[in-house]
């Protein structure tokens, strides 16, 4: 073995070392990042500073009097306040049917038919179909035209007049 190589395994060692090393700032930055943001959205109240009581001296012997604006300290809102959650993050069934029943084309018309509504929510097809009637609007129809041509009293024209 040469002097100038190196033993065998010494590369892995190198960068089994090196990541060790990476890993633990990296571990360092995050938790001092933690402790910095917890720092910054802490909401504990500072206490805010009262305007003197005033006394009124014309009757009003223990109501105190109104502090004028210039005398009141502003009051010191949390800069970071939680987000408020919705009360669920799912949507129903029904309402997944009903979503996808009434949304519409730039046209007016539809944009998913009964039956592909049914597809792709999968289940029993009839009860689908149902909620999707249920709530779409019905069409009006026509009054049926009698298709049968009755011969008149007088019989059919002749052609010959």
């Amino acid at each position: 073995m040469n002097a100038a190589t190196p033993p065998p395994g010494f590369y892995f060692f190198v960068a089994v070392f090196w990541l060790v090393v990476a890993g633990t700032i990296l571990m360092v930055v995050f938790k001092v990042a933690v402790w910095w943001s917890a720092r910054m959205s802490s909401t504990e109240a500072e206490p805010v500073a009262r305007a003197p009581v005033r006394w009124s001296g014309a009757g009003g012997a223990g109501e105190p009097a109104r502090a004028r604006l210039h005398q009141e300290e502003p009051r010191r809102e949390p800069l970071f306040e939680p987000a408020h959650e919705p009360q669920s993050l799912h949507m129903s069934r029904d309402a997944e049917i009903a979503w996808l029943t009434v949304q519409r084309n730039d046209d007016g018309t539809y944009r998913h038919s009964a039956n592909k509504i049914a597809a792709f929510m999968g289940g029993t097809e009839s009860v689908v179909k149902a909620q999707v009637a249920a709530i779409r609007a019905k069409k009006e129809v026509a009054a049926p035209v009698s298709a049968r041509a009755e011969r008149p009293p007088q019989g059919w024209p002749s052609k010959a007049s």
